[in-house]
């Protein structure tokens, strides 16, 4: 498409630091939306410091007429572990990208906002809204949410009387940060309720876009189903590291007590420090519980179609009002049934989903052995019908076309 075309569309600023060739799921998300809508729009992107080179070698998104990037200067800890200097990497690229946007002028611009990282959303709430106050063209301005901050962060401040204090002030700042926004985009409809509900964001004003797929949605017919018996194959898949949200010990003692009392195959996809801290928690369980190496969207997308494994996300209560883990989405388009594990399944949007959808299961700290093996003997027994019902439910809902689609509709609506 040549530039003379896409003259009478918008120039789209989106200011986020996780892109490919990082591997978390915001990352390829991300890209998704910036091919889909680079498609009608000159796009500019404003990049960490470690990812230009790695970008332009790996990608075709800059090869289109009109887009651009922009790199800030280098951080010499920019890949580090440590949580302190990884806030400090953060603080450095949400302040690069105000002094970029502050400094350059950009004509007929629509910014996209993302929550990556999440300081990005006050700081530019408060440059757009100076910016508009002086200019005779008012800049349009979109926050797209993945985790709603800082509510997602609340479990972590409940022991601490200053942290708790810092928490009211955030989210005081990130209430009148939310409603300064042209749209606010957040990835469920459990997240759009709170935000609407505690942050008084007008619902004109919120659209919901699931998460998709990491991997393209399959057809039923592709999928290998079949229904099997106790003892057969579909074993538990678990993909990705156990955070403090995932309650992670409480995991652990579950999946262990799978596999000792059921005998149930359990395969553990983790990343770095996380999978051999978890060698030595499941070494009695060691011939039932595989520490696996991280796998590729290929590779995942070819395990599931081959292996008909069911998929553990766990999530406590809270959290699931603020985030919804886009493990889940992968999981059901490529047909496996869920085993959702929460500390409360009550007022629980993802249990609701799971259980009103009848695409898995749920359980619970305080469940018996026996109460455990009924629950996953009976998706085992009818895979099938628990497969068809995920697929379908994913391509009403999440399918990444019909989700995309939704983005740049707003994108148009704002011009």
């Amino acid at each position: 498409m040549s530039s003379i075309e896409k003259k009478d569309n918008s120039r789209i600023v989106f200011i986020s630091d996780s892109y490919p060739p990082s591997i978390d799921a915001t990352s390829a998300l991300n890209a998704d939306i910036i091919e889909k809508i680079s498609e009608r729009n000159e796009i500019t992107l404003i990049l960490p410091s470690e990812l230009r080179e790695t970008l332009t070698k790996k990608t075709s998104l800059f090869k289109r007429e009109g887009n651009k990037y922009t790199r800030l200067l280098p951080i010499p800890f920019a890949k580090t572990k440590s949580k302190g200097l990884k806030i400090i990497k953060f603080l450095a690229y949400a302040g690069g990208c105000w002094a970029y946007v502050m400094l350059k002028r950009h004509p007929r611009n629509t910014y996209i906002i993302h929550s990556s990282p999440p300081i990005n959303i006050p700081l530019f709430a408060i440059l757009i809204a100076c910016r508009n106050l002086v200019s005779r063209k008012r800049r349009r301005s979109i926050a797209y949410i993945h985790d709603l901050y800082p509510d997602i962060v609340q479990e972590l401040t409940k022991t601490n009387a200053m942290l708790r204090l810092i928490y009211r002030v955030t989210k005081r700042i990130y209430s009148i940060s939310y409603n300064s926004f042209d749209a606010v985009i957040t990835c469920s409809e459990s997240i759009s309720k709170v935000i609407n509900k505690n942050y008084d964001v007008p619902k004109r004003n919120i659209i919901t876009i699931w998460n998709w797929s990491l991997t393209e949605s399959v057809e039923v017919k592709e999928v290998p189903i079949r229904s099997r018996e106790k003892g057969g194959r579909n074993p538990i898949y678990c993909i990705g590291n156990f955070g403090i949200l995932h309650m992670p010990e409480d995991s652990i003692d579950l999946l262990s007590t799978i596999a000792k009392n059921t005998d149930q195959k359990i395969n553990l996809y983790l990343r770095g420090t996380h999978a051999r801290r978890l060698n030595s928690r499941f070494k009695e369980q060691k011939n039932n519980v595989r520490i696996c190496k991280y796998m590729t969207l290929e590779e995942l997308k070819h395990t599931y179609l081959t292996e008909n494994p069911i998929t553990f996300v766990s999530l406590n209560r809270k959290s699931s009002l603020y985030a919804f883990p886009s493990r889940i989405a992968t999981a059901i388009s490529l047909g496996s049934p869920i085993i959702f594990f929460s500390d409360d399944h009550e007022q629980n949007p993802i249990s609701r989903i799971i259980c009103r959808e009848k695409i898995g299961v749920c359980l619970k700290k305080t469940e018996s052995s026996a109460e455990i093996e009924k629950k996953i003997l009976e998706v085992k027994i009818n895979y099938k019908e628990y497969s068809l019902r995920c697929i379908e439910y994913y391509k009403a809902i999440m399918c990444k076309e019909k989700n995309i689609e939704k983005i740049t509709s707003l994108i148009k609506s704002l011009e």
